[in-house]
Parts: structure tokens; C-alpha cells; sequence
């Protein structure tokens, strides 16, 4: 989306960012990409991946990334794995099914500082979605807190830059 006309920015302060898809054809998630800020590059960010037809969460992961660039993580799970350690799990992901990529930090987790929970938005003025990339159509985004008195929701105003790789 960046390289079409949007900008790359840095903001929101909201503990939640995350954006719905569907996609064209079947697909298979083999990584995750997302920039940390630096006060926080240690702490973990919750990212999933959620059904939004179902509300089934398809994949729930921690992770650390870089706070200088984007960085990629392999989706683990520990679903039938001996003595429940990480395994390597793709994401098969369907056409045709919204789903919803979601990142978290807890303002706990962000060292109680809302500027902590800024993360990296691709935003154009004003945004009218659905936007289509490739294979991709994001159909919206939201910003919202884990507990709605901290604040309401800001729905698409940009979409968080949460990175999806497929496998070929």
C-alpha cells in the first residue's frame, strides 16, 4: 500500500491496531512482519490472526520485533508437539473468508506510555476501502483500546502495517 499513494507513518497510541481481509485465492502464512517501537523493543506483541465469519481464533502468537525495521517471524504453535515446545506452523488461510490480522501491547507491557503503543500505519488522506493488493483486499482497519473506557475506536482512518508473507 505504501508504494501506491500512501504515506508511511507512525502513530496511533491505541493498544489494539488491526485491519479485516479476504483474499482471492487460498493462501498459506509462513511469515509474520511488524516494527516495534525502541522504548519496547523487548517486549512481546500479541499478534493473531481471527475467523471474523466465526470469531475462531486461527492463529495467537507473542513475538519480538526489530525497532529499526520491519522484521519477520515464523509462526510457531505448540498443537501436537512433544512436551508442548514451539513447532513451525503455517497459516492455511481461505478466499472468499474475512478474516481480521490483530496486533496488542498492553499498556502495561508498553511501560505505561501511551506514545509506546504507536506502531507504523500506511494512511492517504482520506481512506475508502476496500483497498486490493495482489491477492489481498482489505476491506478495514481499527485502532481501539483493550478496555473501551480508555478511549474509543478509530475505524479506517489507515491501515496498521502488520505484514503478512505468503508461501509460492
Amino acid at each position: 500500500m505504501i508504494l501506491n499513494e500512501h504515506t508511511d507513518e507512525v502513530f496511533f497510541d491505541t493498544e489494539i491496531h488491526e485491519y479485516s481481509f479476504v483474499l482471492l485465492e487460498d493462501k498459506e502464512v509462513c511469515e509474520i512482519g511488524y516494527q516495534s517501537q525502541p522504548a519496547i523493543s523487548s517486549g512481546l506483541y500479541l499478534i493473531e490472526i481471527i475467523d471474523s465469519t466465526t470469531g475462531t481464533t486461527i492463529y495467537d502468537g507473542s513475538h519480538n520485533f526489530s525497532s529499526s525495521e520491519t522484521s519477520f517471524v515464523t509462526p510457531t504453535s505448540t498443537i501436537n508437539s512433544p512436551f508442548s515446545a514451539p513447532v513451525v506452523s503455517m497459516i492455511d488461510l481461505q478466499s472468499g473468508v474475512t478474516y481480521t490480522l490483530r496486533r496488542t501491547i498492553l499498556l502495561d507491557n508498553a511501560n505505561g506510555q501511551f506514545i509506546n503503543l504507536i506502531g507504523r500505519v500506511a494512511r492517504k488522506g482520506e481512506m475508502s476501502f476496500p483497498y486490493t493488493e495482489g491477492t489481498m483486499t482489505i476491506t478495514s482497519a481499527n485502532f481501539y483500546q483493550v478496555n473501551p473506557s480508555g478511549g474509543g475506536s478509530l475505524l479506517n482512518y489507515a491501515v496498521p502495517y502488520i505484514d503478512l508473507i505468503f508461501t509460492e
